[in-house]
């Protein structure tokens, strides 16, 4: 992934930027982002609520929240409130000491204790005396409360772009490591994302050759449970750290699978996988009409070692050269590093194969590195502007298409999205819709727009955060919260997952080879 050069924020760590990353479709067991060096912000020792220092453990535990707390207050890319926040991580804090404290309106048992002050300092000395307490009365580790409030914190913001990691040396190794995955293979969605709601996450992809695929995991299985925990309390981002790990140890999943009576069980052992980012291949589809249910698979069907595979027509159809339009379907994963080659190299290998007419996935894209978006946009838009960068101080800062990398022949192109593909994949999306270079077809995508980078807290935990927010180059859209809608709207069900039915690459198909 390439790297931005860095700008040292006040009283923090050298902190990378993750334009564009989002967590609402997750790979099992991979985190993105650009490098980051590995310094601390400098925090103030705590007191007590009597001016007394704390305990060593119980010190470096509110440190590490105080730091949080300052970092949203400070960096965040609009004004957020300090009481709100406190009160947010108080119910972690709670919860951590007693799973059975969960509703958001329960305060601790019989302290009486009023909701925090709108004066940070009077709220943060309340925070303190209250933590204390706690850990003293619970005996729970300061250590534990912490980040239960800090992730609690981070959670209430509400913002895909902005969440708390367990691990920053974690964070970082999954950032060196880039497309290496260590995990199962599989990609999941938000239960909420499907209609009628499943009983959790749904696996939307299964990578070839991964753990999960030779255990028989299968697109459309919903995940009840991991390792006997049930996942209808966890938070994707609690789901995706439940089911990473080091290769070589083993998970367990319970799965609702559709026309299943009960649920399944497998285990398998989790490795180091790569992933590619681009995927190319040749469609040869009739040009003339077609019942829709003879038309081809969508990209969920396991692909070859090869680079860019070639499908004839599917049985029953005519293939003649006269009767059959060369379609270069490409499926663009992530915006990451190797992306950057892998793409124009798919593109221009796809036309030189005999593609005369385009489809470019975006399904369950979660965004990536600006740089690479800039690069890869610049191949489907000649001239423009492709993004707005807008900072905390409403400062904006244009990204206008690169000359040179356009590719004329990349028409006509359908784009699929859906409600995973979010960030540098809305945005690149949004600009083809706006310059009228593409037709969309799908659903909603995710509204996850923004800029974000790491910052590490002095505990080695980590704090994800939302610096700035971004509008699409044409019409200056923020969809951040709201989503794209497509053009037309095509919905694919846990069936259709299940099936390997793809009904919006039939319609994108269709559309781009017939003009239906």
């Amino acid at each position: 992934m390439i790297r931005r050069r860095l700008v040292r924020p006040p009283s923090a760590r050298f902190a990378p930027v993750r334009c564009l990353l989002v967590r609402f479709a997750f790979v099992l067991a991979i985190g993105l982002g650009p490098l980051a060096a590995r310094t601390a912000p400098v925090v103030p020792a705590v007191e007590g609520a009597q001016g007394a220092p704390v305990v060593p453990a119980v010190q470096g535990a509110l440190q590490a929240v105080e730091a949080e707390l300052t970092l949203l207050l400070g960096r965040y890319a609009s004004p957020l409130d300090g009481a709100a926040l406190l009160g947010a991580g108080w119910r972690g804090a709670l919860e951590a000491a007693d799973p059975a404290t969960s509703s958001p309106d329960t305060s601790d048992p019989g302290s009486g204790e009023a909701p925090f002050a709108p004066d940070r300092a009077t709220a943060w000395a309340d925070f303190v005396a209250r933590f204390e307490a706690l850990a003293a009365r619970t005996g729970v580790e300061p250590g534990a409360l912490a980040q239960a409030a800090n992730r609690s914190m981070a959670s209430s913001v509400g913002d895909c772009h902005t969440s708390y990691a367990a691990s920053h040396e974690r964070e970082l190794r999954s950032v060196d490591a880039s497309e290496q995955y260590s995990g199962v293979g599989a990609i999941v969605a938000d239960a909420g994302t499907f209609e009628p709601r499943p009983p959790g996450p749904v696996i939307v992809q299964v990578i070839d050759g991964g753990p999960a695929q030779r255990v028989g995991v299968r697109a459309g299985d919903a995940v009840l449970a991991v390792d006997g925990e049930g996942t209808a309390a966890l938070s994707p981002a609690r789901l995706v750290e439940q089911v990473r790990g080091p290769a070589g140890s083993t998970v367990r999943l319970r799965l609702d699978r559709p026309g299943e009576a009960e649920p399944l069980e497998v285990t398998m052992q989790r490795e180091a996988l790569d992933v590619r980012p681009v995927e190319g291949r040749l469609l040869s589809v009739p040009a003339l009409p077609t019942p829709t249910e003879a038309l081809l698979p969508g990209p969920d069907v396991p692909l070859p070692d090869s680079h860019l595979q070639t499908r004839p027509a599917p049985a029953g159809m005519s293939s003649g050269a006269g009767n059959a339009v060369q379609v270069g379907y490409v499926a663009l994963r992530e915006f990451t590093h190797s992306a950057e080659a892998s793409l124009p190299a798919t593109l221009d290998e796809l036309r030189d194969a005999g593609a005369t007419h385009w489809v470019l996935d975006l399904r369950g894209n979660r965004g990536g590195n600006l740089q690479t978006f800039h690069r890869l946009a610049s191949l489907f838009i000649q001239s423009g502007t492709l993004a707005v960068t807008v900072d905390r101080s409403g400062a904006e800062a244009p990204l206008r298409a690169a000359g040179g990398a356009y590719r004329p022949y990349v028409q006509p192109l359908a784009v699929l999205v859906d409600g995973q593909s979010a960030s540098a994949a809305e945005l690149l999306a949004a600009d083809l819709q706006e310059y009228g270079a593409a037709r969309l077809f799908g659903t909603t995508t995710a509204g996850c727009f923004g800029t974000s980078r790491l910052f590490r807290l002095p505990d080695g935990s980590a704090l994800w955060l939302t610096v700035g927010a971004l509008h699409s180059g044409l019409a200056r859209r923020n969809v951040h919260g709201v989503g794209l809608a497509p053009d037309e709207v095509v919905a694919r069900t846990r069936a259709d997952l299940a099936s390997g039915h793809d009904t919006p690459l039939v319609r994108a198909l269709a559309w781009v080879t017939r003009g239906e």
